[in-house]
């Protein structure tokens, strides 16, 4: 952006002023990197939390097809159960 030739061709305010515009320039961008990273910072955080939802999600979701599956067989037990009894009733 600017070199030793121009620095040399500068009077002492000219210097002092440019380094106030570059010392400004330097704090807004200091101030929007840390903005950046703060919201990298969220970001992660936000990903973590979604990723141990999503496991826990999963788990449950195991856990429910398990029971499924044991409440199909009682049913069926159940069913077949019924179904031999209405059979010896016809037979009485």
């Amino acid at each position: 952006m600017y070199d030793q030739s121009d620095s040399s061709n500068m009077t002492d305010d000219q210097k002092r002023k440019k380094r106030r515009d570059l010392q400004m320039e330097v704090i807004m961008q200091e101030s929007d990197l840390n903005k950046v990273v703060a919201d990298k910072t969220r970001l992660e955080m936000e990903i973590r939390q979604l990723r141990k939802d999503m496991d826990r999600a999963r788990i449950n979701l195991q856990e429910k097809q398990q029971r499924l599956g044991k409440v199909q067989f009682d049913m069926m037990q159940k069913e077949e159960e019924i179904h031999k009894n209405k059979k010896k009733m016809n037979t009485l």
